[in-house]
């Protein structure tokens, strides 16, 4: 290379070891020596940075192409969870031909607008706004699911005007009046 001579340089790729590159004993014993750490069902070097991408790239080996990871998995891909979930989310188009590879994968079928899927690293994920709506629409409201909508919604500066708006458009969705009471009371714990 001569002086002055441009230099192109672009992140390497997301690599993660699974058990289809090493036996889980391997990886687990790594993981004890300190070279390597658990993301989710998957292992990566100790020198990478867990965030949002290393997480989402960590759930390829589940998810087939055209699934949006959600609930559950969206929230600790955005980082609101400090564990990965033993079940995973996921979302298809009503219209979409999609089989469970493994138990651990739920898919429900929904319309979900472009706008509140994102991708990361490959892999499609509810945006954080949207996240924090799904969860808030379950059938159970444990702390632990405050928490993590609290943690979505700071981490992302998420407004109740933008989480009204997201409902409103979704006029036919199950549990938005819920949903709403209790983002109401995360956003804003005083009340109007």
């Amino acid at each position: 290379m001569t002086v002055g001579q441009a230099v192109s340089v672009h992140p390497s790729p997301l690599r993660l070891l699974t058990t289809a590159d090493l036996p889980e004993v391997d990886l687990r014993a790594a993981t004890l020596d300190g070279d390597l750490y658990a993301v989710g069902d998957a292992w990566a070097e100790i020198a990478t940075v867990d965030d949002p991408r290393i997480r989402a790239s960590s759930v390829t080996v589940l998810f087939e192409r055209h699934v949006v990871a959600a609930r559950d998995t969206a929230a600790w891909i955005w980082m609101a969870s400090g564990t990965a979930p033993w079940r995973h989310h996921g979302i298809v188009p009503p219209d979409a031909r999609h089989r469970d590879r493994t138990s651990r994968v739920a898919i429900s079928e929904m319309v979900i607008a472009d706008d509140e899927v994102v991708d990361l690293a490959g892999i499609r994920v509810t945006t954080p706004c949207r996240t924090a709506l799904d969860i808030a629409r379950s059938s159970t409201w444990t702390p632990l699911d405050e928490r993590r909508v609290r943690h979505l919604i700071r981490a992302h500066a998420i407004s109740a005007p933008q989480l009204r708006r997201l409902i409103d458009r979704h006029a036919r969705l199950p549990n938005r009046v819920r949903a709403w009471a209790r983002l109401r009371s995360v956003v804003d714990p005083l009340g109007p």
